[in-house]
């Protein structure tokens, strides 16, 4: 049974990420702003944690309802790095392979993005400025920037799924 967990799991993840390529891409075909957006990012974050609930889902499922704490963990794992995985792969090659121009227009807007953003939130200008000099030339789709980003994605979701998991843990009364 467990396997036929980690495979719908898997399943799911590449799901995820042929749906997170996908926005890139018409983001990067119809306009790059719609990259930048926060609501976008919101909507990705959200996105990301249902395909992970899914996957913790399906670990209950194939379980007859019942899942352990790992089992609720390793089916929202294996789906969101999966996901995120393939997003990243997606990433390098349009942005780091393809099109390095594109890159450079969207991490400059990225960059201002982040600006406005500290402002809009009251920091102090000469954090601002801080901030403006070491964004200045970054480029977000590097690889190594985005392996970072990948795993440290990874890590954040991974927290909520702990909380999801904690929630979907569901033990069999009849198990020894």
């Amino acid at each position: 049974m467990e396997t036929n967990y980690k495979k719908k799991a898997a399943s799911l993840g590449l799901i995820l990420g042929v749906i997170l390529a996908l926005i890139t891409a018409s983001g990067y075909a119809i306009d790059y702003t719609i990259l930048v957006n926060p609501w976008l990012g919101v909507g990705i974050f959200l996105a990301i944690i249902g395909f992970g609930i899914v996957g913790s889902a399906y670990a209950k499922k194939y379980n007859n309802g019942f899942a352990s704490f790992k089992e609720a963990f390793t089916g929202f794992f294996i789906t969101i790095a999966i996901g995120i995985a393939i997003s990243t792969l997606a990433n390098f090659i349009l942005f780091g392979l393809i099109d390095t121009e594109a890159a450079t227009q969207v991490s400059e807007l990225v960059t201002e993005a982040q600006l406005d953003g500290m402002e809009n939130w009251g920091a102090p200008q000469e954090a601002i400025e801080q901030a403006a000099e070491k964004l200045d030339g970054y480029n977000h789709y590097s690889f190594t920037n985005l392996i970072q980003g990948c795993f440290g994605y990874i890590v954040v979701m991974s927290i909520f799924g702990l909380i999801i998991a904690l929630i979907m843990k569901r033990k069999d009364p009849n198990a020894a």
